[in-house]
């Protein structure tokens, strides 16, 4: 029974934590597709990850849309935020 609105305001309380650089805040929209917002306090660019995914935002708060799995798909974020280049 959780609308879209009831999720509004989660990935920033995610990013207020104390000892958290980036927040990943994802859900399935449906059976193939996953939304992914993230955001961070100062030292990643979150935009840069997103593009890689096709999305985009800012450097701070960013996010997408993409097909496969959320499993798959968080490793992938892990995996580019492991490089440091971001």
């Amino acid at each position: 029974g959780i609308e879209k609105k009831d999720l509004d305001g989660v990935i920033n309380q995610l990013r207020i934590t104390t000892g958290v650089e980036v927040a990943i805040f994802m859900y399935p929209m449906n059976a193939d597709t996953v939304k992914v917002s993230m955001r961070s306090k100062e030292k990643v660019d979150v935009s840069k990850i997103c593009q890689t995914f096709g999305g985009g935002g800012h450097i701070r708060a960013s996010g997408f849309y993409t097909k496969g799995q959320m499993e798959h798909v968080e490793k992938k974020i892990l995996d580019l935020l492991a490089l440091e280049e971001f």
